[in-house]
């Protein structure tokens, strides 16, 4: 669907920028998709720069206004009260991103064409890109090495999640991209995601938060161990395999499980870039967070401690350990109906 939208919209541009300049701020072209809003591919009067417009009334207009700062890529909204019209523009700032700026005019008008009324459509644009704004911020210096491993450790952790609860309510878990206080919760059960690649004696904490079980009738600590490997698994291949179990069984969570992953800096235009490292895993350990776990709270840190960052010894956890099948009873609580 992307590969024909990206067409639609290319033949769209090509047609307006042959037309003749006009008064307005754009000079715009229709583009046939489906879905509750007006989709005009549009020239910019004043410097011809690629721009996607998106109209509907000015009644179906959202009560907050909608900012978008990224890094070439920018998006303008209007509300013309005059001739009852509620614009969002979104335009190409820089041409160096060109394909990226496809990418992104594609997938928005795929998130528009979803929705059943203007309103939805417009509040599932805000949310597209308020996700690539995320996206586009990281891709400045890319993920670095300890990003990947722990993106790869959190997918992998879904996928497990997935396999006992089911995808709708593992993607739907799925939490640490959007900054959640634990990396996976739902129905009162929390998961925290840990990753070590080569030596995995630590785990890093970095809040006072993150282990604490306030409010949860369970949390569970997932450590994944992966090692390098000359064969094995990259970020890419992860990804791709867990969409495709996603198209097969559980299509609707698809947008929610891109979303996360552009908040979290990953999208497939910069697949090529994640090819290496290639992984194997050595391990994947559920630990119960409970009063006799090593950890620090912020209601049992002394008053004045603010946050705190601080290293456990895995080696130190056994006694909190527990098997795969427990673990999974567990996890399968976060699939139940409410």
């Amino acid at each position: 669907m992307s590969d024909a939208l990206i067409a639609a919209a290319r033949t769209a541009w090509a047609e307006a920028a042959a037309t003749a300049r006009g008064v307005r701020a754009w000079r715009a072209i229709r583009i046939g998709c489906q879905g509750p809003l007006t989709v005009l591919a549009g020239i910019r009067e004043t410097d011809d720069a690629r721009s996607l417009l998106f109209e509907t009334s000015i009644e179906n207009a959202p009560q907050m206004h909608g900012r978008f700062e990224a890094d070439g890529i920018s998006m303008l909204e209007q509300r013309n009260y005059l001739e009852r019209i509620y614009r969002i523009a979104v335009a190409l700032e820089r041409s160096d991103l060109d394909s990226i700026f496809e990418i992104v005019a594609a997938d928005l008008m795929e998130a528009a064409s979803a929705p059943q009324t203007a309103t939805a459509a417009v509040a599932a644009l805000f949310a597209r890109l308020s996700a690539w704004q995320a996206f586009l911020r990281a891709r400045r210096s890319g993920l670095g090495r300890l990003a990947v491993v722990g993106l790869a450790g959190e997918l992998l952790v879904l996928r497990r999640l997935a396999e006992v609860a089911g995808w709708p309510a593992a993607v739907g878990a799925w939490m640490g991209p959007a900054g959640g206080l634990h990396d996976f919760a739902h129905h009162g059960i929390g998961i925290e995601a840990k990753t070590s690649c080569g030596v995995a004696s630590f785990i890093d904490i970095s809040s006072l938060d993150q282990l604490d079980d306030t409010g949860l009738s369970a949390l569970l600590l997932a450590h994944v161990h992966l090692t390098e490997a000359t064969t094995g698994f990259h970020l890419p291949g992860l990804v791709g395999g867990i969409a495709r179990d996603l198209a097969a069984s559980a299509p609707a969570a698809m947008r929610t499980f891109q979303d996360a992953l552009l908040l979290a800096g990953y999208a497939n235009v910069d697949a090529d870039l994640y090819l290496t490292p290639v992984f194997q895993i050595v391990s994947k350990r559920f630990f119960s967070v409970g009063p006799l776990f090593p950890r620090l709270t912020r209601t049992e840190t002394p008053e004045g401690i603010a946050e705190a960052h601080y290293r456990l010894d895995v080696r130190a956890l056994q006694a909190h350990l527990i098997d795969d099948m427990d673990a999974a009873i567990i996890m399968q609580q976060m699939g139940n109906e409410a």
